[in-house]
């Protein structure tokens, strides 16, 4: 029986061989195939990490300004609105592709990501309308538009800015737990069981549209933190 076993071995060696080549083969390649994609991941991560922190940065920043220089609560769209006309962050040009990148990983990044980008967009068309105002205002002392569009306009970008902030803020913790973590399955499982409080904030925002309380909070409370080389 032996003998059998030793002369079928011996037979079909090649062949085996061959097989077993091609599967190690096989391995080797989806394993390299899966560090340069996670590689890919990472770098687009970054990019959109990056960018998220400056939109939400900036947006503190002016909060805690506004709140500095006691600016009252009905007029507060208003010097916002101009604030940021004048200060708006730009996104990198990068942004865009680096959101592609990373959609496939999970649909609530994605969602996030994509409506921070429409919402962000329509937000600087706007935002260039009012710079365009103030800067006609300077050199002629009037604009060519009225009162009420000029509100609407500050209204639709600071309403519409504390959304796009919010869903910044949502995405960047996601990048953070889903890819730029050391442990991305692991969150990924522990998020089916069970979520913290900033991701089921972040699950009703996708929910409802609106602006989420309880996010808004931990933003406004932010901005009471130290920010290192900031001129106020």
């Amino acid at each position: 029986m032996i003998t059998n076993f030793v002369e079928w071995l011996f037979k079909w060696q090649a062949l085996l061989g061959a097989a077993l080549g091609g599967i190690i083969g096989l391995l080797s390649a989806l394993i390299v195939a899966k560090s340069a994609r996670r590689r890919e991941d990472v770098s687009a991560a970054m990019v959109l990490s990056g960018n998220l922190t400056k939109v939400v940065f900036s947006y503190q920043v002016l909060l805690e300004q506004s709140e500095d220089k006691g600016v009252p609560e009905e007029k507060r769209h208003l010097w916002l609105a101009e604030k940021r006309a004048k200060y708006r962050p730009t996104l990198s040009p990068m942004f865009e592709a680096s959101v592609a990148r990373v959609m496939p990983v999970n649909g609530r990044l994605a969602s996030h990501l994509e409506l921070f980008r429409l919402i962000y967009a329509d937000i600087d068309s706007i935002l260039y309308r009012i710079a365009d105002d103030y800067r006609v205002y300077k050199s002629r002392g009037s604009v060519p538009r009225s009162q009420e569009e000029m509100n609407s306009d500050a209204k639709r970008a600071t309403s519409g800015f504390d959304i796009a902030v919010q869903h910044a803020i949502c995405a960047e913790h996601l990048l953070a737990k889903l890819i730029l973590c050391h442990t991305p399955s692991f969150n990924r499982l522990r998020m089916l069981l069970w979520r913290t409080k900033r991701e089921r904030c972040c699950k009703e925002l996708l929910k409802t549209g609106a602006l989420n309380q309880t996010l808004q909070t931990d933003c406004l409370h932010a901005t009471r933190a130290p920010h290192p080389g900031v001129d106020h």
